[in-house]
């Protein structure tokens, strides 16, 4: 049974195509992704392909058990692994703002500056990292 199970899991995993969109269910969450059950074959969303938004935990975005579309990013035979993505299915928040914000002029804070250290390399610094002039 089990190893009638491992080839249909093998089958299923040879159908996979990067691009694709499989619904499945989340089995496991770890602080660095994500498992997903997509028809007997288990992929992981790593964290960074969970959502735009920021977040501390998995669990701030997804909960074990929840139901789910993925887009397949990349499917590795060899290693028998599935590269998954939420963030893919959602709108890039920064190609909306830009589409509502062309040639706007914005204000806002500036939280950093870049600085030239020497001719050839610039670093950033943070508003709290300023200390006031001797």
């Amino acid at each position: 049974m089990g190893q009638r199970d491992d080839e249909t899991a093998r089958l299923r995993l040879e159908t996979l195509e990067r691009g694709q969109v499989a619904t499945g269910v989340i089995v496991d969450i770890k602080n660095f992704g994500v498992f997903v059950d997509i028809g007997g074959v288990i992929g992981m969303i790593n964290c960074a392909e969970l959502t735009w938004k920021h977040f501390d935990h998995p669990t701030d975005v997804v909960g074990l058990g929840d139901r789910l579309a993925v887009m397949v990013l990349d499917v590795d035979l060899d290693r028998e692994r599935v590269s998954l993505s939420l963030k893919a299915l959602q709108p890039d928040p920064m190609a909306e703002f830009a589409r509502a914000n062309l040639g706007a002029v914005l204000r806002g804070e500036v939280p950093a500056s870049c600085r030239s250290v020497s001719s050839s390399l610039w670093g950033m610094t943070f508003r709290g990292w300023f200390t006031s002039p001797p």
